[in-house]
């Protein structure tokens, strides 16, 4: 498990199609609502091209974080940042006090499985949403802690979906389609 460091955006993309990274952690789980396990695998084989989401805010198992942390303690962590448009209540529900989207949990989940000297996560999420016909914005927090039960627990399921998605990518076998929840 490694972490990627490409110099160039050209290298960052190559790199992205020879294994599995954070932003497809929630697609091969059936946890993305845009992209499914099938869709990555397409683009992973070959057969479809990915679309160009490089002017967007936002090896086998890697990473491209977006930062690292050092919290007070000297204990090392995941960044992540986050911006979003909040469109209806229902993504309302997704980013409450304590929770955030599925997909994005298991981005963060899978960047632990990638950084093993990882102890936390920081994901900072940029909220604009509309008060009537103003936007607003909020910036919210939250934590995660490699050790939490939760955590350790998707950790060992996403790191056997990913190796069960890997063989099939390499065995040239179409995982099946999973929906995600609505």
């Amino acid at each position: 498990m490694i972490i990627a460091d490409p110099k160039t955006r050209e290298e960052w993309l190559t790199a992205r199609t020879h294994g599995i990274g954070g932003s497809d952690a929630g697609c091969i789980v059936g946890a993305n609502p845009w992209k499914s396990a099938r869709q990555l695998w397409r683009e992973k084989s070959g057969i479809d091209t990915p679309p160009d989401i490089s002017d967007k805010p936002a090896p086998f198992i890697f990473a491209t974080l977006d930062g690292e942390l050092t919290d007070a303690d000297g204990r090392r962590g995941i960044l992540e940042i986050k911006t979003t448009t909040i469109q209806n209540a229902r993504q309302w529900d997704e980013w409450d006090d304590d929770n955030i989207p599925q997909h994005y949990f298991f981005q963060v989940v899978h960047q632990f499985l990638s950084c093993e000297w990882a102890e936390f996560a920081e994901l900072f999420a940029h909220i604009r949403y509309y008060h009537g016909e103003e936007i607003r914005a909020t910036l919210r927090k939250y934590h995660m802690e490699r050790t939490d039960k939760n955590v350790v627990e998707v950790m060992q399921y996403l790191e056997e979906r990913e190796i069960q998605f890997y063989k099939q990518w390499q065995d040239d076998t179409e995982p099946p389609f999973i929906l995600p929840e609505i």
